[in-house]
C-alpha cells in the first residue's frame, strides 16, 4: 500500500495549467529495474516479502533481499539469500553473520524491526 502511494503521488494543490484539475505524479519505468531499493523514513511501514508491479503485460514479482536497521547510532542489516535469514551486526560479529532462520517463519512484522532498531532501507529484486 505504501508503494502504491509513492508510485502515485497525489497532490491536489497543485493545478494543470491548462485545464486546472488536479496533478498527480506517477512514477513509470521505461524499463523495470532488477532490483528495487526504498528507503524508508515513516515507522508504520512494514516490510513485505514479496511485492509485485504490473508492467503493462506481465505482473513482476520482487523477493525481498535485505532489510537494513538504524537505532542508536549503529545500523545492522538482515540478509535473505535462498530462503534463508542471516543477521549482519559488525560490533557484534565482525565480518560474519548469524544464522536467524527461515524466511517462511517470519511474519511481515517480524521483519520491520531488529533488535531495537527501526526499518531504514529495504531492497528487493526479481525472480
Amino acid at each position: 500500500m505504501c508503494l502504491q502511494k509513492k508510485f502515485i503521488d497525489r497532490h491536489p494543490r497543485r493545478r494543470c495549467t491548462h485545464c486546472n484539475g488536479e496533478v498527480d505524479q506517477i512514477t513509470r519505468f521505461e524499463t523495470v529495474p532488477k532490483v528495487l531499493a526504498f528507503a524508508v523514513d515513516d515507522a508504520s511501514v512494514i516490510v513485505s516479502k514479496k511485492i509485485s508491479i504490473y508492467d503493462g503485460e506481465t505482473r513482476l514479482v520482487f523477493k525481498l533481499k535485505g532489510v537494513v536497521y538504524a537505532g542508536d547510532f549503529h545500523y545492522i542489516s538482515r540478509v535473505c539469500v535462498d530462503g534463508v535469514v542471516w543477521l549482519h551486526d559488525g560490533m557484534v560479529t565482525g565480518k560474519n553473520c548469524k544464522y536467524e532462520g527461515k524466511l517462511s517463519a517470519f511474519n511481515d512484522s517480524d521483519l520491520s524491526t531488529c533488535n531495537g532498531k527501526v526499518l531504514s532501507l529495504v531492497i528487493y529484486s526479481q525472480k
